[in-house]
């Protein structure tokens, strides 16, 4: 199975806050502007870099198929690609 986009942003987000409720306010005195990003910002650049095109067309026929109960897999095949997709997760394989 494999963790979407989103499921990685909220949980960077909720990273993001509680390294931001451990950290208390400093006061900046130098005389230049300066700019920060909040957390939010970064959230949604992060779902923006990471968003990936799909093919609406598939979907559909997915869809379609499931609907009508005619959707087959391949279950050696999908336990094999879980299996790979953990792997890579824990950085033992690559």
């Amino acid at each position: 199975m494999k963790i979407s986009s989103k499921t990685e942003a909220t949980i960077r987000y909720a990273q993001l806050q509680n390294e931001l409720s451990k950290t208390k306010e400093t006061k900046h005195t130098a005389s230049k502007d300066s700019i920060s990003i909040s957390p939010a910002a970064r959230l949604l650049q992060e779902c923006l870099a990471a968003d990936e095109p799909f093919d609406q067309d598939k979907v559909s026929a997915i869809k379609s198929a499931l609907a009508q109960g005619a959707y087959q897999t391949d279950t050696k095949v999908l336990a094999e690609k879980l299996s790979s997709e953990m792997l890579l997760q824990r950085g033992t394989l690559k």
